[in-house]
């Protein structure tokens, strides 16, 4: 399906020094660039950094575009004065490139080492700046490397200038833009109690789609997706949805005509760019499916194609008509259905549903795919609208 992703390019490269094992100001230029390893959160396996972190003269330097990233926190240039700000929802630093002076929400420091530019990527203390964001450091100079250990308590995405910060055990949801202190923006109903996933997708140019997704329980067959829509940076809508089961999440933010689709439990809202609400649909009543959860795989200005979680019949839906066809029907032969319909809901062999995938739609001609489940066969399928 067609999926709009707007990915905000970080305004800086940066990095960070590992200060605190005495470091002094140093030229970057002049000294020789060691390879260091880091490591977080007690995983053995060293950090995979897009630029390599380096040991001169006894301080450790870190690009802290990446390192602000593995901490949740935002990194933003402002040329006027050659600084850089990193923040997060507790946090905000200040530092000038030349410079060893720096502040943290405000309070003066003097940092280790000043940031240092190399080949166009900043770099600053490590342990200032990690320290800051409440990371404990440790230095391991037998086998030259930087341990860190921190908390996440938020999840953290990006829309362009746009920071959102999610927090984990409440929902509180914050929002910096360009180098701004982050604010709290509202206390939304999302709650994440393991494993987390955050996005933010540009709208239009004031309005922000948020997906927050906890998978949970064990062994992870719970979903929990949550949605929330930011215009002028005030939360004007929040939706939720719960999965349960080994079937793929496949269900598209987008409609192909643009518009945001949100499911909420059994009911799908469709949003425009600038907000608004265009249309709520009960999903069980259209279908005549009682689940209490949907997938939507596909929609534009004629048609929705839906899928309900457990019953899994990929389903059409007209939007002028309101009617819904199971493609099945229309699409498979009695044998084959004859043997979907006798399959328990929890059974590996139901884990695609009906087989049925919906690959696009070519005029009034919907292209689909057929998986078959007993002998791994994939069929290519079409079926003809009647829009008018």
């Amino acid at each position: 399906m067609k999926k709009r992703k707007y990915i905000a390019a970080t305004a800086v490269t940066v990095a960070l020094i590992a200060g605190g094992i005495g470091a002094q100001p140093v030229s970057a230029k002049s000294a020789e660039r060691l390879p260091v390893v880091i490591t977080a959160n007690g995983f053995d396996e060293p950090i995979a950094f897009e630029h390599a972190p380096f040991l001169v003269d006894g301080s450790v330097f870190l690009p802290i575009r990446e390192t602000a990233g593995l901490m949740d926190s935002s990194v933003t240039w402002i040329p006027e004065g050659r600084r850089v700000v990193v923040n997060s929802p507790t946090t905000r630093i200040e530092m000038s490139f030349g410079s060893t002076a720096a502040t943290v929400n405000g309070e003066a420091y003097t940092i280790p080492a000043m940031p240092i530019n190399v080949n166009g990527t900043l770099y600053v203390p490590v342990r200032f700046v990690t320290e800051a964001l409440g990371a404990k450091v440790s230095w391991n100079g037998t086998e030259q490397r930087v341990d860190l250990s921190f908390d996440q308590p938020y999840l953290y995405a990006v829309s362009g200038d746009k920071s959102f910060w999610l927090k984990r055990e409440d929902g509180e949801l914050y929002l910096s833009e360009n180098a701004d202190e982050a604010e709290l923006v509202a206390d939304t109903n999302a709650e994440i109690t393991d494993i987390g996933e955050f996005t933010a997708e540009a709208m239009s140019k004031d309005n922000v789609l948020l997906e927050a997704h906890d998978n949970f329980g064990e062994p992870h067959i719970n979903d929990n997706v949550f949605k929330m829509v930011v215009a002028n940076d005030q939360l004007t809508l929040e939706t939720k949805v719960h999965y349960w089961g080994m079937h793929p999440l496949q269900s598209t933010d987008w409609s192909e005509d643009g518009n945001a689709l949100l499911m909420n439990g059994a009911e799908l809202l469709e949003i425009s760019s600038t907000g608004e609400t265009l249309e709520t649909y009960d999903l069980g009543e259209l279908t005549g499916y009682e689940d209490a959860a949907f997938q939507v795989e596909y929609g534009d200005e004629d048609i929705l194609v839906v899928r309900p979680q457990m019953a899994g019949w990929l389903t059409l839906i007209d939007k002028k008509t309101k009617t819904a066809v199971r493609l099945a029907d229309a699409l498979l032969d009695n044998k084959k259905l004859e043997i979907i319909e006798s399959l328990d809901p929890l059974s590996v062999e139901f884990v695609n549903w009906d087989g049925l995938k919906l690959v696009s739609r070519d005029g009034d001609t919907l292209k689909l795919t057929h998986h078959w489940f007993i002998d791994n066969s994939d069929t290519e399928l079409s079926y003809e609208l009647s829009v008018d």
